[in-house]
């Protein structure tokens, strides 16, 4: 049995044993150019620490597709130098190969990374991305104020926080 959304989309969930990308292609193939299907699943993060200076976020999808020997599905991948010359990087996927990929090695650019599942953030210090308040997601806002198209960073409209060399401006409620 599915449910309505709060901006209209009809959730449907299924079960772990039903082949999904199957089950979306038929769905698809029912609406046609009425609308669109997607299947949603649940994200983890892990982050690799002692990752070679050299590799680069196709190294590390590679390596981390090798070592699940599957289609890992990956999301984002951030990675930023530390100060003693090597790399970390916080990859996102789904939930499933995260806790596969908890306390394994990886091997990228000829040296042995680690991986480790990161902790799911707590509700509480979540920041919703329709009003930019802490402690709710989006899904379940109610705020009549909607921000989610102003840098985070300044306030104004137009560009990331990413690319915002703007002074900080507190844009709370």
């Amino acid at each position: 049995m599915g449910r309505r959304t709060g901006v209209g989309n009809l959730r449907v969930p299924i079960s772990r044993s039903v082949d999904s990308a199957a089950l979306n292609a038929q769905i698809q193939q029912v609406l046609g150019e009425m609308g669109t299907s997607r299947v949603v699943t649940e994200l983890g993060d892990i982050l690799i620490s002692n990752v070679d200076p050299l590799a680069t976020e196709q190294d590390i999808r590679a390596s981390i597709t090798a070592k699940l020997e599957v289609e890992a599905g990956i999301v984002l991948v951030s990675l930023w130098e530390m100060q003693d010359g090597t790399q970390r990087a916080r990859v996102r996927l789904p939930l499933s190969h995260a806790r596969k990929l908890d306390n394994q090695k990886l091997r990228l650019c000829g040296c042995i990374s680690f991986a480790r599942a990161l902790p799911k953030l707590p509700q509480e210090k979540q920041r919703c991305f329709r009003c930019l308040v802490i402690g709710h997601l989006a899904r379940d806002c109610k705020s009549p104020v909607d921000r989610q198209n102003l840098c985070i960073r300044c306030g104004v409209a137009g560009h990331l926080a990413r690319g915002c060399t703007a002074e900080v401006q507190c844009i709370g409620p």
